[in-house]
This record gives structure tokens, C-alpha cells and sequence, in this order.
């Protein structure tokens, strides 16, 4: 089994490919990802999960003004697509056992 941190990163990369490819919207995405990610994670993905995790849950994007989270949604496309297009795949990284 993947250590937590090789599962972390392949969560945000799977969570970033489904808004990316226009599956779910951008506010479905929060909450799938935890505050934090391991430490191996590189910097494309930790700008994914700086912008998923912004809020703590699609509620609160709702008492969010609606210029902010127009400026949220266009992050989010953003840095999915950015990691969706990165090298880097976690899971052709070695893990620990």
C-alpha cells in the first residue's frame, strides 16, 4: 500500500483532472482535498491544493462575494489544468512499504 503522502498527492491529481476535464465545477472539488499534503509533494501541486483548499467547504464559497469567488473559479481552472499538464506523476514515484 502507498504510504499517506504518495496517497495525498495522487488524490489532488485525480480531484484536479475532474474539474479540469469539465466533470464536476470547481466548488465540487473542496472539501476532497485535506489542508495539508506530504512534504514530496512538488510545486505545481502544492498550488492546486493552496487554491482547493482556500475554503473549507462549497457552503462557505457561497457567503464568499461574487467577484472573490469568480477570482477563486478562474484559480481553480488554472492550477487543475496547470497539474493535470505536469510531469511528476506520483505514482510512478517509489514508496515505502
Amino acid at each position: 500500500m502507498p504510504d499517506d503522502d504518495l496517497a495525498e498527492r495522487c488524490l489532488l491529481r485525480h480531484t484536479a483532472a475532474r474539474p479540469a476535464a469539465g466533470e464536476i465545477a470547481p466548488e465540487d472539488a473542496v472539501g476532497t482535498v485535506r489542508n495539508g499534503i506530504g512534504e514530496n509533494a512538488d510545486e505545481v501541486e502544492w498550488r492546486f491544493a493552496a487554491a482547493v483548499t482556500r475554503s473549507c467547504c462549497r457552503d462557505c464559497l457561497g457567503a464568499w462575494e461574487e467577484e472573490a469567488f469568480r477570482g477563486w473559479e478562474r484559480e481553480m481552472a488554472a492550477t487543475a489544468a496547470e497539474l493535470v499538464a505536469a510531469d511528476g506523476n506520483p505514482l510512478t514515484a517509489s514508496w515505502r512499504r
